[in-house]
């Protein structure tokens, strides 16, 4: 995800909720969010972006604006 600013890891962790952002190559950062499997199974039926930023805001409101402010989310991939 570009536009993020992000030049270390960053980690945050909630109830059976993690987030964090990875500086990549080129000044892109790669953010994810992870779930349980059935969490992931019983939402995802929505589209990931939902429940993307749901998990962000949940564990990060901070990550989750920066986020929500940086340039358009890319194709986001879920497993």
């Amino acid at each position: 995800m570009p536009g993020l600013g992000i030049d270390e890891y960053q980690w945050y962790f909630g109830h059976r909720l993690a987030v964090g952002a990875i500086p990549t190559n080129d000044g892109e950062t790669c953010v994810f969010a992870s779930l349980s499997p059935g969490r992931f199974q019983a939402e995802s039926g929505e589209g990931l972006e939902p429940v993307f930023r749901r998990v962000l805001h949940a564990v990060s409101t901070e990550l989750a604006d920066r986020v929500v402010s940086a340039a358009p989310t890319p194709k986001l991939r879920g497993f």
